[in-house]
């Protein structure tokens, strides 16, 4: 079972801190929310947790059976999806589904992908011509459906409607049972399903 600690996290800008001794164990299997207001640090806290950051004060540690493991090892594990990271507009949906296939591997095949999250229609559409809410559905399943044990979501419903928004919480519900699931949000629906929630307001004393 893969296990992530932070120990005494603590970031600034500009000599300003963002937040200061945040610690926590997040483990396999179990859903986790960042709250906070916009601007409050919440997706500078997933990137540090992430490794994709490094913290001013404190470290990350991801670990498996008592032994720590390797940056390199902790990238094919992490899943990734935020507002500031882009799909690539010139593939249509179905070759940017293969190309994930080929770089991670898929918890289920392409087509039951694209049935679930509604785009099968859409399968041959460049992503440059998806509406706004397929695009972000597309990008869910890049990450959702991936083969990893972690999955970070930074605002994850970022342009979905109701009906899109109710298809994302039963995706989180049904098919990331088994990962390490880190939600940075502001909004109920977007984190209702997590067992336990951390308020980024109360590491900035």
């Amino acid at each position: 079972m893969l296990t992530i600690y932070a120990h005494e996290l603590s970031k600034k800008y500009h000599k300003q801190r963002i937040f200061q001794n945040f610690s926590a164990t997040f483990e396999q299997g179990k859903k986790y929310a960042i709250l906070g207001n916009n601007g409050s640090g919440k997706s500078t806290l997933l990137k540090i947790l992430s490794q994709y950051t490094t913290p001013d004060e404190g470290q990350v540690q991801y670990m498996s059976e008592k032994k720590t493991l390797l940056p390199a090892y902790v990238y094919t594990q992490i899943s990734y999806i935020a507002p500031y990271l882009s799909l690539f507009k010139e593939y249509t949906v179905s070759e940017m589904m293969e190309w994930v296939s080929q770089n991670r591997k898929l918890s289920h095949n392409i087509k039951d992908i694209l049935n679930f999250t509604h785009l099968h229609t859409a399968r041959s559409k460049y992503i440059k011509h998806l509406s706004s809410g397929m695009y972000q559905r597309l990008k869910l399943a890049t990450g959702i459906f991936t083969d990893t044990k972690v999955l970070f979501l930074d605002e994850p419903c970022t342009n979905l409607d109701q009906q899109s928004i109710a298809l994302y919480q039963e995706w989180i519900q049904k098919y990331t049972s088994e990962k390490i699931v880190i939600i940075a949000s502001n909004q109920v629906y977007e984190y209702q399903m997590c067992d336990i929630t951390f308020d980024i307001e109360q590491y900035k004393i």
